[in-house]
């Protein structure tokens, strides 16, 4: 139970997760991203109250969001990228005053994005939602915290037209939008394009590097982690 980090990044790994990982009380790290997981998504992770990482990414979970996972007060950053097929709302996530990196691109979450979603946050935000089925206004949270949002993409949903403003395109440095939703955006994806602006409509955010995470201490060795973005067709 004193286990601090649990890492099993890309191993070619199958099967479920056990019930038994839900006894590290005392971890802070697991990263079991790109492997072959399947099943739902472990309620048991809502135990671990110290995990500040949870790499679910580039797996096969299916299923909805466990509101065990509210529980998570302590996790920084959460990556659920590129899985078979995970759906839903994302309302367990409100509550995570901490929460600084949501990766959700490649999945079919639904519904609109929670209003408290990083309103209690003071850091740097990465916010990947590209690529699912979210619907409505982004919430004002995205306005009020613009400056403090390193990364965000809402590209391929089906959002409200004109839900980028004027701040959200001026002080985020890094955005990647529908152009109907971003009328403001020098440069967007057109849904209906089938060329010149393909490699903005998919692209996956580079979550260990760009977060500065790539030499953390659960990694063997720094620098020997190989976490590209590469186009998903």
């Amino acid at each position: 139970a004193s286990l601090e980090f649990f890492n099993l990044f890309n191993n070619g790994l199958t099967g479920t997760l056990p019930r038994s990982l839900g006894q590290l009380s005392e971890v802070t790290a697991m990263v079991f991203g790109k492997n072959k997981f399947v099943g739902t998504l472990p309620t048991w992770a809502g135990n671990l109250t110290k995990l500040g990482l949870l790499d679910l990414s580039y797996n096969e979970f299916t299923g909805g969001i466990p509101t065990s996972f509210s529980r998570l007060q302590s996790l920084r950053h959460i990556s659920l990228q590129h899985n078979a097929d995970l759906r839903g709302p994302i309302s367990a996530f409100e509550s995570l005053g901490n929460m600084s990196s949501l990766l959700l691109y490649g999945n079919h979450f639904s519904s609109t994005i929670p209003e408290g979603l990083f309103s209690n946050f003071t850091g740097q935000i990465f916010a990947d939602f590209g690529h699912n089925n979210f619907t409505g206004a982004l919430p004002e949270t995205f306005t009020q915290w613009a400056s403090d949002t390193s990364y965000l993409a809402i590209m391929a949903n089906n959002f409200d037209e004109g839900v980028v403003n004027d701040v959200i395109c001026e002080e985020v440095p890094t955005l990647f939008a529908d152009c109907d939703s971003c009328p403001c955006c020098k440069t967007c994806c057109d849904k209906d394009s089938t060329s010149g602006n393909k490699g903005l409509c998919h692209f996956d955010l580079d979550f260990y590097i760009l977060t500065g995470l790539e030499c953390s201490a659960w990694w063997v060795a720094c620098g020997d982690v190989h976490y590209d973005p590469l186009p998903t067709d």
